[in-house]
Formats: C-alpha cells, structure tokens, sequence
C-alpha cells in the first residue's frame, strides 16, 4: 500500500501560483495517466493492481498456481523498482509505502490492516521511504524501514564464506554460491542472548554490520547520512540514537533472513 507524501501541501503551493488552477489540472492529469500505466504494467505472474488511483495505490502478490508460489525475493526485487516507476508522472512529491509479506493463513482484513500500520510508520519516519512487515500465522511480525536510496542493502550481503547475489547471479544461480543468511542470523541471535548490544558505543554495532555488508561502515558512521538511513530525530539522546540504530541493524537482518534466505 502507497501513498503519496505531503500531497496537500503540494497542492496548496501549486494553488498558489498565478496559474494555479492550470498546475493543478496538470497534476491530477499526471497523476491519473500514472495509475493507469503503472496498473497496465504491473506484472501479471506476481499479482494484480486493487487500485492505483490519483497518489495512492494498493496491490497484491499472488501466485496463480498454488504449487508454484512467488518467493519473498521476487517480490522484493520488484519492489527495488517502484520507486522508479512512481517517478515516471515527473511530479515533485516522494511516496511512503507499507510492503507486508503474510503467512497464507492471515485473514485479509488483518493483511489491509498491516498494510495501513506499515505506510503509517514509513511516513512516521521521515517519509520517502518503505515499511516492509512480515506477519506469521501468529499474528506477531518482524518489520524493517528503509530510504528507498538504500533499499538494495538486502543484496549487498556477503556470508562468512564470501558468497554475494552478485556472485550467485554470475554463477549461473549455482547452489554452491547462494549467499547464507543463517550465518548473520544466527550471529545476531548469540549478542541479543548475551545483551553485548546494551549500552555499547556506535561503533560496535555498526563493525558488526560492516562484516556482512561491506564498505558501509564509513557511510553509517556519518551522523547526518545515519540520520537519513536509519530515521531517527534529532530531539533522540545518544543512548536512544544507538539503540534505534542497534533496532534498525537486527531488524534489517530479521526482515532480510526472511525475505532472502529461501531463494532458489
């Protein structure tokens, strides 16, 4: 589910101009023919297009043949595109989304339900950015929420064997070269249990993550670029800072474990 940020306030700054009511018709005009390509397009092996109407639109991945379900990482290399695609109406506004991933049992009024918590917190974070959940049969979810400049993290991991999607991609998708997400999984699990991440320095959790994600450590050291990343405000403390970017790492790989570990 997306929907486009701030757009009553666009509105108003194009109302305001001397030819407002023509700015304004051009918008609704963009925004109408966007709807109708992206739902033209939207590919038919995933799902289909409930609506996509004026800045918001809601869509749903489904296989057709039961014995052949859509895989999470299909859905979220798909999902590496939209923001290109919402681009395409060329106006001046970002757009939140809530991406909910849902065991098969999950009631649909729940599913929409998750989807509107998920775009309420992309938004609650700063906005331009996606909310991806993953809800069990449980009812109980992980969910991780990312700047969609930094959404193509997940594939950027490398295992303790030095295996990437890359690799694996140039491979030929041999088995051998499937990067392990078990092996940060698994990691993260031992320092939760053992509270090492409990009023630790920035440093530490962000070492962590250099050592399955590579060349990032410099970037998320960088307090106006981790700001950006990870969402915090301003008005959080040092200790509360840490801790959302300690939450933002472990639910990153929580979400990525999910997402990324059963690919074919």
């Amino acid at each position: 589910m997306g929907d486009g940020d701030r757009v009553g306030k666009h509105l108003k700054d194009l109302a305001s101009r001397p030819n407002g009511d023509d700015e304004i018709k051009r918008f609704s005009l963009a925004m109408r023919n966007w709807g109708s390509k992206f739902e033209q397009s939207f590919p038919h092996n995933l799902g289909r297009i409930i609506y996509a109407g004026g800045d918001d639109f809601l869509d749903k991945y489904h296989s057709k043949d039961p014995n052949e379900p859509i895989l999470p990482i299909e859905a979220y290399q798909w999902l590496l595109t939209l923001k290109g695609k919402w681009e395409e109406h060329q106006q001046k506004i970002t757009v939140s989304v809530g991406f909910v991933w849902v065991a098969g049992s999950v009631p649909q009024r729940d599913v929409l339900q998750h989807c509107r918590e998920a775009e309420k917190v992309a938004k609650s974070l700063g906005r331009d950015r996606v909310t991806i959940r993953v809800v069990f049969n449980s009812g109980q979810y992980v969910q991780w929420t990312c700047p969609w400049d930094y959404l193509d993290i997940l594939q950027r991991y490398r295992d303790l064997d030095g295996n990437t999607f890359s690799k694996w991609e140039n491979s030929g998708y041999n088995s051998t070269k499937r990067p392990n997400w078990s092996h940060i999984y698994q990691d993260l699990a031992q320092l939760e249990s053992r509270w090492v991440f409990k009023n630790t320095l920035i440093q530490f959790p962000i070492d962590f993550f250099d050592i399955y994600f590579p060349d990032q450590r410099k970037k998320l050291l960088d307090y106006e670029e981790r700001k950006h990343i990870v969402g915090f405000s301003e008005e959080q403390g040092s200790s509360e800072e840490i801790q959302t970017t300690v939450e933002w790492i472990s639910n990153l790989v929580k979400v990525g474990w999910q997402l990324c570990s059963d690919i074919k």
